[in-house]
């Protein structure tokens, strides 16, 4: 990745379904997961995916998998998609859920008293990631009345990509901004595999994973070892970047 400048797209789909069709489609494109995140309103109260919807919430990325059994009824596929999911009651929105590692630091800050709900809430945890004042306050309205807020961070090629899914699937009060510097994690970023790489990656896990299952299906030693040495190597490949 020759171009470090970190930019974020951002935009807003009414519905689940929307949201899921689209980062199943930025998943499959090669996208890293960990630079997507969602933001929504959760009507039913309780707890969300497993998670207590509460003023104080904790960084719940690790637990992505413990919560993905739970989640069905309340977010469907789109644990199986983000790496993190957390909750919590923002004051003029009520019960929030937030998935996706920006998504889960946007939580973590809010309920740790650094923006507040006094200096903001929302809105001030989007300004401070680089979004506009009056942009933000139009996504905490979208997020208000129960539209999907989707954020997708990255170089501009890979944001140029994000942007031709989003559009396809047809995203709302679409925008991309420079990232403030301090906001992100420039490591991640540099010297990693392009999309088309890291899609090629998924590609072989998930024929990997086909593999093995056959091979347990049908007891062949041969087909569960080439299955798992497949997914070992994408694997591998990936956390080498």
């Amino acid at each position: 990745m020759a171009d470090t400048t970190i930019r974020r797209a951002i935009g807003t789909f009414p519905n689940r379904a929307q949201a899921e069709q689209a980062l199943t489609r930025l998943r499959d494109s090669g996208f890293d997961m960990n630079d997507v995140s969602v933001i929504s309103r959760h009507e039913d109260g309780g707890d969300i995916a497993g998670a207590d919807v509460r003023d104080t919430v904790g960084n719940r990325a690790g637990e992505g998998a413990a919560t993905g059994a739970t989640a069905g009824a309340a977010v469907g596929g789109l644990t199986g998609l983000l790496v993190g999911i957390g909750a919590l009651a923002i004051p003029g929105i009520g019960p929030v859920m937030t998935a996706g590692a920006l998504g889960t630091a946007i939580a973590t800050t809010l309920s740790g008293g650094a923006i507040g709900a006094a200096a903001g809430g929302l809105v001030g945890a989007l300004v401070g990631l680089g979004i506009p004042k009056e942009r933000a306050e139009a996504y905490n309205a979208a997020v208000a009345r129960g539209d999907y807020l989707v954020v997708v961070e990255g170089d501009q090629t890979e944001i140029n990509e994000a942007e031709s899914i989003l559009n396809g699937y047809g995203i709302s009060d679409y925008g991309v901004y420079d990232a403030p510097v301090g906001s992100y994690d420039a490591a991640r970023f540099r010297n990693r595999p392009s999309l088309g790489e890291r899609a090629r990656n998924l590609g072989e896990r998930v024929q990997g994973s086909t593999q093995e299952n056959w091979g347990k299906v049908t007891n062949d030693p041969g087909d569960i070892a080439a299955g798992r040495a497949k997914q070992s190597d994408a694997d591998l490949r990936d956390r080498n970047y």
